[in-house]
């Protein structure tokens, strides 16, 4: 099974670093080109409806959401900072 499994994560929306695209995959060296692929399908192109529902979402948030939005994220750059 491990001679065909490839294992993909990305840090961005799940720690509200939207926008930073850091992502990885661990897979056979023989599977590269497959990858290669298919990381540019999902990674450079997002489905249509889902283009739509982002949109909305972004439309419905309240001021406040916005307005604290870079408090909470120059905190999080400076802990990483710290932490590196």
């Amino acid at each position: 099974m491990t001679d065909r499994t490839l294992v993909c994560n990305s840090l961005g929306k799940s720690a509200s670093a939207t926008g930073w695209r850091l992502g990885w995959c661990l897979h056979p060296s023989g599977l590269s080109n497959e990858y290669r692929g298919i990381h540019d399908q999902l990674a450079v192109m997002s489905p249509h409806p889902l283009q739509y529902a982002t949109l909305v979402g972004y439309l419905t948030l309240p001021d406040h959401y916005f307005e604290t939005l870079g408090d909470k994220y120059r905190k999080r750059v400076i802990r990483l900072a710290d932490a590196l």
